[in-house]
């Protein structure tokens, strides 16, 4: 039995009171959440100066109430992130910062040490100088950043070595921790490069690119998701800048994700209207309707090209039936030798000495034939089959490592495949001597295989045009879609035994693979395709012409208000066209229509503007070198086509891929492995950011 004395009875009761007044508290903060719906509550911040309390960071965070911008409650401190959706997160004012640092790490993941309200004391106050030991912490921060290593490599041994060794430090205390580096470090160059992108993002003046998709880290099934902008610089350079890579919470619906991006936006300040590019998931394009500045939703071309080639092409009949049993043995085969890759090496070496000395023994006997023929060979005939020998020995093919397939990644089927084939004899011995002999491809099969590798060859030389990063790709989509179609086309007419796949794929590929009149225009604005039949095809098959879409954009655009009503009647120059071909923007079109109806004819003035600068356009650039740079082209014109400049500018920039999230999300698989399976989604959105913007205030040399 336990002995319960009165002290411990005025114990229990006291709780009792405790949770019932903070029952009734929380019964009132319901209450008064019910009725704010009829008041605008918010937080403004108090200014330090004017109260006692010393400057820190949780300030940027905690105010007085206001409804309706009226002082309301100045007794409590409120949190302005939790307002107005939760009006109970307040302190009495004399509550320690301690308690508010509390709530910002609990409720909002955001943690702020004390190292880092020293810091912020230290910045606000006169003095100046910067400790050793901060600025050693700053430099360790962005080293592990740079190079996503651990943020415990301080407190290694081999470091502390290191360090002392090369006079960095004099002794161990000088080293700072593993949690100055991941808080307070971190935290100052994050700031630091967060302020220099917001002033790189202040060049943007016209519409640009967002791009955006979501990811899942293979070891805390976390999603996180990517924001990155694309834009056409005051010089004319394609700029592609990291903004966040944020957890976000499931369901992934569509007003979540717009939110996300609709905050990331407005805390850098980017007020311009934009395109919005992801893949084809509904939940993406449903944000649309929630994003105020968003002119349209496009899929991304590579994702499309993804479908075609991966889960398109399995459903062919004639896939399943001939090649579906190849792609499989082949991944075990892999299997089998995942381990064996050097024996794998070394057999493919054994075979090539072998071919070596094949060739060098048929040459010798050429060469002997010729000489016993004729004997008046000169030095110089001599010299020049030495050439010749070399250079098909060069030519013998190398060793090439053995590739497994990526179900996310089509073209690693075609590299699995292509390596497969280079080694295919190395490969058989190898099976052979591990009595794996019922994995080995017979000859048939191994000849299925070519069709196969030339169909994703087809694609994948094609799409090496939207590899480059710095070079305008929008204006390649319609020659891509023309090569990729035209060649799909050939492969039919042969009628060999696959060439109902290719009719699969070329299906596929047409109804998928969407040309935006955005890459119509881009196509235009190019100098070496503005005469080209490709364009002219494209137009001419939309029933418009490439003078009605400058113009069409020019209104769209809002770029300028000189335009001729009677040129730009949508519905007879667009809406006719072919669906299958161009996927028109229906936000765009909704708006035009309005636009016409609302500024009327009344605000028509100097209607030629447009068609003598694309006149002067046209003649300038029938003389431009198709080779030659694009964008150099309208750097030196862009005094003689200004309102042809702003198009080019915007459509020039754009990018059809998300490729920069997928690049964003390469670096987090390697920030985000087993060993770090449990790190603070904030920390990690931080190390990402400053791996991404690094070159903004550490160029590379």
């Amino acid at each position: 039995m336990f002995d319960v004395n009165s002290v411990t009875i005025k114990k229990i009761l006291l709780n009792c009171v405790k949770w019932q007044s903070k029952a009734k508290r929380s019964k009132q903060s319901k209450t008064e959440l019910e009725q704010s719906e009829n008041f605008r509550y918010s937080v403004k911040l108090i200014d330090e100066k004017k109260t006692n309390r010393n400057h820190s960071i949780v300030w940027n965070y905690f105010g007085y109430l206001y409804r309706n911008d009226v002082l309301f409650d100045d007794k409590h401190y409120y949190c302005n992130i939790c307002v107005p959706q939760v009006l109970s997160a307040k302190y009495i004012k004399t509550a320690a910062s301690t308690s508010l640092l509390h709530h910002l790490g609990n409720a909002h993941d955001i943690n702020i040490s004390k190292l880092e309200n020293a810091l912020a004391r230290i910045n606000s106050s006169s003095q100046t100088t910067i400790s050793k030991k901060t600025k050693l912490s700053r430099q360790i921060a962005l080293w592990v950043s740079r190079d996503l290593r651990p943020f415990n490599i301080a407190s290694t041994n081999g470091f502390r070595t290191f360090a002392l060794e090369t006079g960095v430090i004099k002794s161990i205390e000088e080293l700072p921790s593993e949690r100055t580096v991941a808080g307070t470090a971190l935290n100052d160059i994050y700031t630091v490069l967060e302020n220099a992108l917001k002033e790189e993002l202040k060049e943007i003046d016209l519409i640009f690119t967002v791009m955006t998709d979501i990811w899942t880290d293979n070891c805390g099934n976390r999603p996180y998701i990517n924001i990155a902008v694309q834009y056409m610089s005051n010089q004319m350079n394609i700029k592609t800048l990291h903004l966040a890579t944020e957890f976000i919470e499931r369901p992934h619906t569509g007003e979540k994700i717009a939110k996300k991006i609709q905050k990331v936006l407005e805390y850098f300040g980017i007020k311009q209207k934009y395109y919005l590019i992801c893949d084809g998931a509904k939940n993406m394009h449903s944000a649309l309707k929630f994003l105020t500045n968003c002119l349209d939703c496009i899929s991304c071309s590579a994702h499309k090209i993804n479908l075609v080639l991966s889960a398109d092409i399995e459903k062919s009949a004639v896939y399943k039936d001939a090649y579906s049993v190849i792609v499989k043995k082949v991944k075990r085969i892999h299997g089998a030798l995942v381990y064996r890759f050097h024996e794998l090496k070394q057999t493919f070496d054994q075979e090539q000495v072998k071919s070596v000395f094949e060739y060098i023994k048929e040459w010798e006997d050429l060469l002997t034939e010729q000489l016993q023929s004729d004997e008046s060979i000169s030095n110089d005939n001599d010299e020049i089959l030495r050439e010749i020998f070399s250079e098909n020995l060069a030519n013998i093919p190398r060793y090439s490592a053995f590739k497994t397939e990526n179900i996310t990644r089509w073209n690693s089927k075609l590299a699995m495949l292509k390596s497969f084939v280079a080694n295919k004899h190395a490969i058989n011995i190898c099976l052979a001597k591990l009595n794996q002999t019922d994995l080995m491809l017979s000859s048939q099969e191994i000849e299925k295989i070519n069709p196969l590798v030339e169909l994703l060859d087809t694609f994948e030389t094609s799409l090496r045009v939207f590899q480059s990063k710095y070079e305008p790709t929008s204006n390649l989509c319609i020659l891509f879609h023309s090569i990729i179609r035209k060649k799909l086309s050939n492969y039919i007419e042969t009628e060999s035994l696959d060439y109902q796949m290719w009719q699969d794929v070329l299906e596929s590929f047409n109804m998928r693979f969407k040309i935006y009149k955005e890459f119509i225009l881009a196509s235009i604005l190019d100098p070496g395709q503005s005469h080209s039949k490709v364009v002219a095809d494209y137009c001419e098959s939309n029933e418009a012409t490439a003078l009605n879409i400058i113009k069409f954009f020019f209104v769209l655009y809002d770029l300028d208000e000189q335009y001729d009503t009677q040129e730009l009647n949508t519905s007879s120059e667009f809406s006719s066209g072919s669906q299958e071909t161009v996927q028109g923007s229906s936000v765009a079109n909704a708006r035009f229509t309005l636009l016409m109806e609302i500024e009327g004819p009344e605000r028509i003035t100097k209607p030629d503007c447009i068609e003598e600068e694309f006149a002067k356009y046209l003649s300038l650039s029938s003389n431009y070198p198709r080779s030659a740079d694009i964008l150099n082209f309208w750097k030196i014109n862009q005094k003689v086509l200004p309102n042809l400049f702003k198009l080019a500018k915007i459509v020039l920039g754009f990018c059809p891929t998300s490729s920069e999230c997928e690049r964003a999300f390469s670096l987090s698989g390697v920030l985000l492995n087993k060993k770090r399976a449990s790190m603070n989604p904030t920390k990690a959105k931080k190390a990402i950011f400053i791996n991404a913007n690094y070159d903004l205030i550490f160029p590379q040399t």
